[in-house]
């Protein structure tokens, strides 16, 4: 049992730093993603910016070249949000990928802890039974005066 002790111990070993990478994994991706999603809003504030200063410029009276301008940096601002939205998007499903692997770490180490406490209290078990039978021996030999 030795030896297949110390090959339970390298496997879960594995499966810990496993665990431990998709964790980091999942950390970088979730980092990323918050910052895709701070970076749209970013825009779309800008967006709201340009259409409130539209507005109000429009109020006052505009020429038909600013009123281009706008029209031209609103076009833009919308590709860009849409761009934004997208990035939103993929880098959510990678995230999420990277939890789905997280989680399946995670449950290949715990499958492997909890086998090697089983084998270790089967171990255990056997090493209790051995130990009776020997001191059962004992107990016989006294009386038979062995």
């Amino acid at each position: 049992m030795g030896d297949e002790g110390f090959k339970l111990d390298r496997i879960l070993n594995y499966r810990r730093e496993v665990e431990k990478v998709c964790s980091i994994d999942l950390a970088a991706a979730t980092t990323e993603f918050e910052g895709a999603i701070m970076q749209l809003n970013l825009e779309e504030k800008s967006m709201q910016l340009i259409t409130t200063e539209l507005a109000r410029r429009q109020e006052e009276g505009i020429y038909a070249g600013e009123l281009q301008l706008y029209s031209n940096c609103r076009l833009k601002k919308n590709g860009e949000i849409r761009k934004h939205r997208q990035n939103v998007a993929c880098l959510g499903e990678f995230m999420e990928v990277k939890r789905e692997s997280l989680l399946d770490a995670a449950k290949d180490k715990k499958t492997m802890e909890i086998y090697k406490e089983r084998k270790n209290r089967s171990l255990q078990k056997k090493i209790t039974e051995r130990e009776q039978t020997f001191l059962n021996e004992i107990a016989i030999r006294k009386r038979c005066g062995g």
